[in-house]
């Protein structure tokens, strides 16, 4: 499955970057994540829990950043495993283009689904990725607009 589009925010591409290279941030914009470490400079460990149609799962997920040209342009790829409900890997590349109202955020990705999961059909799978999409880049707007997370002294609330 394939998904693209772009969003524009109303932040700086500093502002943008360094929120998707922060673990606190990153747990907070993807859908159902309930955990996210740092294991080291550019890879995170991540547990997402998600429903798609009539399967609930639990994923274990490692997510590697690539930095392809700081701080414009990174490749995110992800491999997860959620036992006998399936597994998901995917890569997102993510370009940030500085305008006069802030960033255009341009995202192309691809995503590969497996096991029980891919069951549900491709039509339900694309539209709960699309919704999944819309409420990432929705709370990333979200938490670059709070001050606190400006803030290094400030700890951020959960969701």
């Amino acid at each position: 499955m394939e998904l693209n589009g772009e969003i524009q925010l109303a932040a700086t591409v500093d502002e943008i970057w360094k929120t998707l290279n922060e673990p606190v941030a990153l747990r907070r914009c993807i859908p159902g994540c309930k955990a996210v470490e740092r294991k080291d400079t550019n890879t995170f460990r991540a547990t997402i829990r998600t429903k798609i149609g009539p399967v609930n799962t639990q994923f274990s997920t490692l997510l590697t950043v690539i930095p392809v040209s700081p701080p414009t342009r990174y490749s995110l790829t992800g491999e997860g495993q959620g036992g006998t409900s399936g597994f998901a890997k995917g890569t997102v590349n993510i370009e940030l283009k500085p305008n006069s109202t802030g960033t255009l955020l341009d995202y192309t990705s691809q995503i590969q689904i497996g096991g029980k999961v891919a069951q549900v059909g491709s039509r339900l799978l694309t539209a709960t990725a699309k919704k999944l999409v819309q409420q990432f880049f929705e709370t990333l707007e979200a938490v670059i607009s709070e001050d606190e997370f400006h803030n290094p002294k400030t700890v951020l609330p959960t969701k």
